[in-house]
């Protein structure tokens, strides 16, 4: 078991030794691109995994930051991001009137028979 295991080791060091042969050319540069690319990948890899892992950011309206107008009012809320909060309140005394009619419609004709 030793022998073979010599054997593989003289035989990879014969290759990495000059004079260089076409083959050996070959296993050098197979080598030393195997050697740069796997930490590219396996950090690439760590990197779309982590990012997969973790919640979203929140990038929605703070209450304290906003310019309110029309009918907002700001309340406060120590249950709240940032303790407060913002409502919408509907204003208008008069309630608005439906579109269209409020008639129900007739059914539609299904046909005769003779």
């Amino acid at each position: 078991m030793i022998d073979v295991i010599n054997q593989k080791i003289s035989h990879l060091k014969s290759a990495f030794t000059p004079p260089y042969s076409t083959k050996n050319i070959k296993t050098i540069g197979f080598t030393l691109s195997l050697l740069l690319l796997l930490p590219i990948i396996i950090i690439a890899v760590q990197t779309e995994v982590d990012n997969r892992s973790r919640a979203a950011e929140n990038k929605g309206l703070e209450a304290e930051s906003g310019v309110k107008n029309g009918s907002v009012v700001e309340k406060t809320d120590s249950a709240a991001s940032g303790g407060k909060y913002i409502q919408f309140t509907f204003t208008s005394s008069t309630q608005p009137s439906p579109t269209g009619s409020n008639r129900t419609p007739s059914p539609s004709p299904t046909g005769t028979r003779r």
